[in-house]
């Protein structure tokens, strides 16, 4: 099963890469796109399933629907979705 997770919170939390390990453990495919407004990344956090992107401005996060609308356009660049079984966004809204 192939899974693309859009996760802007990977960076502040231990929680989703022991998440993702587990995943990978039990034999899943993950693809991770994590949107930002800065480039700012632990190296502790990388790995060769996550992308980190710069796509939306701070100001762009008072702005729901730009900052969401630039998020989607970027990962629809970005990958091809009907490859996919399963994509979660980790937030209510995204």
């Amino acid at each position: 099963m192939r899974i693309l997770h859009v996760n802007s919170y990977f960076a502040k939390s231990p929680f989703y890469k022991n998440l993702y390990e587990k995943q990978l453990a039990h034999g899943l495919e993950l693809a991770v796109y994590v949107p930002s407004h800065d480039k700012i990344v632990d190296d502790a956090a990388r790995n060769t399933y996550t992308t980190f992107v710069k796509n939306h401005s701070k100001a762009d996060r008072l702005l729901f629907h730009v900052k969401h609308y630039k998020i989607w356009k970027h990962i629809q660049k970005t990958y091809r979705l009907d490859q996919f079984d399963v994509v979660h966004a980790h937030s209510l809204f995204s």
